[in-house]
């Protein structure tokens, strides 16, 4: 894939984000791979969200109720159907927090002990099979877009090594996106390197 013989504004978008991601972090770096209680953290932040999202359609649905009521029975209608409905409401609330908490903490998770630590000049990927280092022009990688159809966005990196392949991004490692970033950074600037000695040697 050629990421970089292009201007940062002809860029695939992905790869372009990636490099501004990268201009607020400096070397070396370290991104490793999540352990399961980490995971399921990470699981459990979202949670909130879940229960905002939830009392958000709660609040909406006592509004119907409210309104429905208020039409067939005037306010006492309205305030018997509200009263109903707030506990079945808060009862269903409960469920929703359960069931986030059992999605956070399922098992399937299993952390496979991988560090890639990024330098000048490439990574270091270690893991049980060993340390394995490789420099800027021996990396295999593909863009992770946060958004596949439209291919817009920078989620993180794929990357081809003797570990086999590696999805390095915030849902498997800490930092993953960042990380990923800065291979993006230290291949362009290898490429960009590269090409000026190219242009040297004729010059």
């Amino acid at each position: 894939m050629d990421w970089f013989g292009k201007t940062i504004s002809g860029m695939d978008p992905g790869v372009a984000k990636a490099l501004a991601l990268a201009r607020d972090w400096s070397l070396p770096f370290t991104a490793r791979s999540l352990t399961h209680d980490e995971r399921v953290d990470q699981r459990t932040s979202t949670i909130p969200l879940w229960l905002l999202g939830y009392g958000l359609f709660a609040i909406l649905i006592l509004l119907v109720v409210f309104g429905s009521g208020l039409g067939y029975g005037g306010v006492a209608g309205a305030l018997v159907a509200t009263v109903i409905a707030v506990p079945m409401l808060i009862g269903f609330g409960f469920v929703v927090q359960r069931m986030a908490h059992d999605w956070a903490s399922r098992p399937g998770h299993r952390d496979p002990g991988i560090s890639i630590e990024i330098g000048t000049d490439g990574i270091v990927v270690s893991g049980a099979d060993g340390v394995h280092p490789l420099p800027w022009r021996e990396i295999k990688a593909s863009i992770i877009n946060a958004d596949e159809e439209e291919e817009t966005g920078f989620a993180g990196l794929a990357i081809e090594c003797p570990l086999g392949r590696i999805e390095l991004r915030d849902s498997g490692f800490n930092d993953g996106r960042t990380a990923a970033a800065l291979i993006v950074r230290g291949m362009h600037d290898d490429h960009v390197r590269r090409e000026r000695e190219k242009v040297e040697r004729f010059i």
